[in-house]
């Protein structure tokens, strides 16, 4: 673009610029310049600054889950009639423990005179937790234990889970609407986890990945 300096110097050299004028013009031109500055500038900026917002808000709205995994071989371990008792069950916790079993997430229902404990595990330990099913009954006769090897677990995790409303209802609306039953629920902070069955893992994998833009 021409500056005003440029525009001076044409013009006299035209000779269509007197030395009267010439102080008029100049100011004339000056002012003109920095009104089209100002405008280009604040054009760009509101532009610059819309692209920002959206932006940031895509951004927000599409990591609030930056991840999804999943095991498709586990085994869920459900103890019924569980004595409500800290040492009791600190006890079980440790007969698990003994025979080197890792374990992944654990639930509990509190009901009026027992709890219920549902565990799930990795299928590699299944011999070790036969040893470890046996030990339990041994020691606690009144506890009912079953295993399931049916399901699989899914786990929907990512940093903005924890200060974002609405991920957990977006979960649970993705699996409700497809008709997706769920078993057992854990949360953290940034990671939501549940088990569901094995036959439909591929379709809630692919609605949540649809829902969340992964």
């Amino acid at each position: 673009m021409m500056n005003s300096w440029v525009i001076r110097e044409y013009l006299i050299n035209c000779h269509y610029l007197s030395n009267v004028g010439l102080s008029l013009l100049e100011s004339q031109i000056d002012v003109a310049m920095i009104t089209i500055a100002t405008f280009l500038f604040v054009k760009v900026y509101i532009v610059i600054e819309k692209k920002n917002i959206i932006g940031k808000r895509g951004k927000v709205m599409e990591n609030i889950v930056e991840a999804i995994s999943y095991e498709d071989d586990i085994i869920q371990l459900k103890l019924l009639n569980v004595p409500k008792h800290p040492k009791m069950i600190a006890r079980i916790f440790r007969i698990i423990q003994e025979q080197d079993i890792n374990i992944d997430m654990i639930s509990q229902v509190m009901l009026e005179d027992s709890m219920q404990i549902e565990i799930t595990l990795d299928a590699k330990f299944q011999l070790k937790l036969n040893e470890a099913i046996v030990n339990l009954k041994e020691e606690f006769t009144s506890i009912e234990i079953y295993q399931k090897r049916t399901f699989a677990k899914v786990a929907v995790g990512g940093p903005l889970i924890e200060t974002t409303p609405g991920a957990a209802a977006r979960c649970f609306e993705v699996l409700g609407n497809n008709n997706i039953h769920f078993y057992q629920i854990t949360t953290s902070k940034r990671t939501i986890s549940f088990v569901i069955d094995k036959d439909s893992l591929d379709l809630a994998l692919e609605k949540l990945k649809l829902e969340f833009n992964l």
